[in-house]
């Protein structure tokens, strides 16, 4: 078994191809940290040389090659997060000009990351139990159309075989069997498992609230469908909920409450990337029974904005282009112009500013740490990044000292 590795060069900024020869090294990256860089450890006698033509060249590592002159296995690189570290030196046979670069890959043992931290912590008994899990490739994009084995205990279905969507997410609806004290949930892909156990929410008196919806990604200005379940009748009759999004409430209301009420949310511009719907009522003992969800939106910027060039022109240095910029309906739009030689990029595009990285910052905003539910009332609200003060006896609020 070999690894190939296909060398890309780019073109010189005027348009010329690179010709010549390059030589490569290898080595391993470990004990990297938030407070440390990492050292990088060279693999002696895994020197690669050959020639670029064209701007191309190939690279050719065998398998029993790298495992003889490594110190540790691959198994025990994957559980310290070692990463493979390639390092390439180019000369340009005609300008003798020398060219760097350098590359880190993961080490991993599975083509799929099997991911089940969206499935709750703790199920609602006497309600129908959702397991939801994400596939990603090891780069972190989403694996769609890949056949995954749900095994989930104490429950009807027992197994189920489905494909994950274009966001790389399977889920599937488990009827519980009694309220066991934990439940087991097993996601399987081409041999590769991942477990989690899930234990029953806590009530003193065995009310609860249960949060319904579905587990696709939204798109700005869908609405959601959300049910809510309820086995005991409001004090006052009804549900409440509250909808917060980037640390923010965005809006609060009620609806009347039976054993299942259904309500649609309209998904707007200040819910995007994510919002969480936290639903709640008081017993006929004055007690708050709550839940919670998280929602998944998709990562898209409010408004309309595009730019062309007006007609196609070979520019020339002191020439002048048109452009035709696109607001769409919005009024009074202010749109900021930023001219960058791409040849800047050539020493590095690192701190190039990508949407990805806009809608990242705009995450951190949320104070949740759990995708829904908790293990008591107290918990659901804690969870979803919320602090309350209650007359009840029996829920108390922690409040934070820090991050959690």
């Amino acid at each position: 078994m070999s690894f190939l590795f296909s060398l890309s060069f780019e073109r010189y900024t005027y348009g010329k191809t690179i010709d010549g020869g390059f030589h490569c090294r290898f080595g391993i990256k470990k004990d990297e940290s938030e407070n440390n860089a990492g050292e990088i450890e060279f693999i002696k006698g895994l020197e690669k040389t050959g020639s670029v033509k064209e701007g191309h060249a190939e690279i050719s590592v065998k398998m029993s090659d790298l495992s003889q002159k490594l110190n540790s296995t691959l198994e025990e690189l994957e559980a310290t997060q070692a990463q493979f570290y390639i390092a390439v030196t180019v000369t340009d046979i005609l300008s003798g000009e020398v060219q760097e670069s350098e590359a880190f890959l993961p080490v991993v043992l599975s083509p799929y990351n099997v991911d089940l931290s969206r499935t709750r912590s703790f199920y609602t008994p006497t309600f129908p139990f959702q397991a939801v899990v994400t596939i990603r490739h090891p780069n972190g994009s989403p694996a769609e159309g890949i056949q995954v084995n749900l095994d989930v205990s104490s429950t009807k279905e027992k197994s189920v075989d489905i494909k994950t969507n274009k966001e790389g997410i399977a889920f599937y609806i488990f009827n519980l069997e009694g309220t066991p004290p934990s439940v087991s949930v097993q996601a399987t892909v081409d041999g590769f498992k991942s477990t989690k156990e899930v234990h029953p929410m806590k009530s003193t008196r065995n009310s609860f609230l249960h949060l319904s919806i579905t587990s696709k990604v939204l798109l700005p200005e869908n609405s959601l469908d959300i049910t809510f379940f309820s086995n005991c009748n409001p004090e006052d009759g009804k549900i409440y909920y509250m909808i917060l999004s980037r640390g923010m409430l965005r809006s609060a209301s009620s609806v009347a409450s039976s054993s299942e009420v259904k309500i649609a949310i309209h998904i707007s511009p200040e819910m995007i990337p994510s919002f969480r719907v936290i639903g709640f009522y008081y017993d006929t003992n004055g007690d708050i029974i709550a839940d919670s969800v998280w929602v998944d939106v998709e990562d898209k910027c409010e408004g309309k904005l595009e730019l062309k060039l007006h007609g196609y022109h070979k520019y020339q240095p002191d020439d002048t282009a048109e452009l035709d910029i696109d607001v769409g309906t919005q009024k009074n739009a202010k749109v900021a112009l930023l001219v960058v030689d791409k040849a800047i990029y050539a020493l590095g595009a690192q701190n190039k500013l990508t949407p990805k990285q806009v809608f990242t910052s705009m995450q951190s905003y949320d104070l949740g740490c759990s995708y829904a539910g908790g293990e008591n009332t107290a918990a659901v609200f804690n969870d979803a990044g919320l602090a309350f003060i209650s007359h009840s006896t029996t829920i108390r609020s922690m409040m934070r000292k820090g991050a959690k």
